[in-house]
């Protein structure tokens, strides 16, 4: 459930975990997509380029952790039904 005062990143997550759970095929088209767009991204020494969002104001350490907290996500929560 999202409540007054979670963040994007919060919200976004709770949302891709309800579709995931509803076995929705948007789901399991979008989510090996995501994950190879994410992976593809990667720079040569394994972490994130800091060029984009928050990556600029959190620089390489910010924008590599929120890559993994993406690729992460898929498995973070069990089904919500």
């Amino acid at each position: 459930v999202i409540k007054k005062g979670d963040t994007l990143w919060r919200a976004g997550e709770q949302a891709l975990a309800a579709l995931r759970s509803s076995e929705d095929p948007a789901w399991t088209a979008w989510e090996p997509e995501a994950t190879r767009r994410i992976l593809d991204m990667r720079d040569v020494s394994g972490s994130w380029y800091p060029d984009a969002g928050y990556g600029r104001e959190g620089g390489r350490v910010c924008t590599t952790a929120l890559a993994i907290l993406a690729l992460e996500s898929p498995f973070r929560y069990g089904s919500l039904r």
